[in-house]
């Protein structure tokens, strides 16, 4: 069953790592960060693992970005330790429904027109009904986006990014 306190597709766990193709197309060596809090400072906690291969998703789009996700294996296992463990994920074909807690963690914008953070942020938001986030975002697209977050507590996440 889904872990509803952590039911993102998201960060690192052991050897491998799902990772949004669009962001190494122009790498030609990818190194995956663990740990982090301070994205701007070396930590303790931080483990630079090198890729040692790439999955892409057999059927990503590069125009739609439809299955824009990619599987990352590793050159060397990850050191569990407080800052780097593995998340839960939903079993095949389980979905995430309306009323679920999802996790949101990155180091993105907090604000309109304000640089992003530094230091890795995270929220948990409910998953909302798609009528509700269709009627509110005009782009919206069910089938391929998860609408979580409440306006009265404004707490938000929007893509790009792992929920």
């Amino acid at each position: 069953s889904v872990d509803s306190r952590n039911c993102h597709p998201a960060q690192a766990a052991r050897e491998q790592t799902l990772f949004p193709p669009g962001s190494w197309v122009f790498l030609l060596s990818i190194d995956v960060t663990l740990g982090a809090h301070n994205i701007m400072e070396r930590e303790r906690t931080q483990q630079v693992i090198p890729v040692m291969r790439a999955f892409p998703h057999p059927r990503y789009n590069d125009k739609t970005f439809v299955n824009d996700i990619m599987l990352l294996q590793l050159t060397r296992k990850a050191d569990m330790t407080d800052a780097v463990s593995p998340i839960s994920l939903p079993r095949s074909f389980e979905k995430v429904k309306p009323g679920m807690m999802c996790s949101v963690a990155g180091w993105g914008q907090l604000d309109v027109n304000i640089p992003p953070a530094d230091k890795l942020q995270e929220v948990d938001l409910e998953v909302q009904k798609d009528e509700k986030c269709i009627a509110r975002f005009r782009n919206y697209i069910s089938i391929m986006q998860i609408c979580a977050g409440d306006p009265n507590k404004r707490k938000s996440s929007f893509s790009p990014g792992p929920l």
